[in-house]
């Protein structure tokens, strides 16, 4: 009996023994996470993008300002989850934007990509929603244009022709501004081009 009882002291003395080493070698888990838990950067404002969405097989560009060294922007097709379509280059000493490029980045029709900036040391940004517009159409080769011009009382035809379906036609009365004189039907599918009487 007596030794059962020296044994329970020296248990007792040993996770007594063992409580204090665990507490003198391991800091607090509070204390651990305040150190390694790094700041989420800022999100980007509509108004620091530039988004050009040039014709199909050509390179469109986002342009992203106000960054500093160190920034990479990443871009994406959705507002969460996904992988990024494009990302920047860091941005270099001395400089305070990046630039994206790449071919056929955006949708002809336009829409919204999300964008989102990551500073050194920091976590990634919420993305930010930013809208863009549909390519701009080339203009036609003056060789693809035909206008008809009658004599008064009968109808005049302007045709345009290597078009593509969907394609609509607009005749304007000045180069820039003025005012829309007529509106071709869209193209047919399996058709190339459109012809405006008047």
């Amino acid at each position: 009996m007596r030794m059962k009882s020296k044994n329970s002291k020296f248990l007792a003395s040993v996770c007594v023994s063992s409580a204090l080493l665990v507490s003198a070698t391991y800091p607090s888990i509070t204390a651990v996470a305040a150190e390694v838990t790094s700041a989420k950067t800022a999100a980007l404002s509509v108004e620091k993008a530039n988004i050009i969405n040039n014709k199909k097989g050509e390179t469109d560009t986002i342009t992203v300002s106000e960054l500093k060294k160190g920034d990479i922007v990443r871009v994406y097709e959705a507002s969460k989850g996904g992988e990024a379509i494009a990302t920047s280059e860091a941005v270099a000493e001395g400089k305070v934007e990046v630039t994206i490029t790449k071919k056929d980045l955006l949708k002809a029709t336009g829409g919204t990509v999300y964008v989102s900036v990551q500073s050194e040391n920091e976590l990634e940004s919420t993305r930010t929603a930013m809208k863009y517009e549909s390519e701009v159409t080339v203009a036609p080769a003056v060789d693809t244009v035909k206008v008809l011009n009658n004599k008064a009382g009968d109808e005049d035809a302007i045709t345009v022709s290597e078009l593509a379906p969907g394609d609509i036609v607009k005749i304007y009365d000045a180069s820039t501004g003025g005012n829309l004189k007529a509106t071709s039907a869209a193209v047919a599918e399996g058709k190339k081009e459109a012809t405006i009487t008047g």
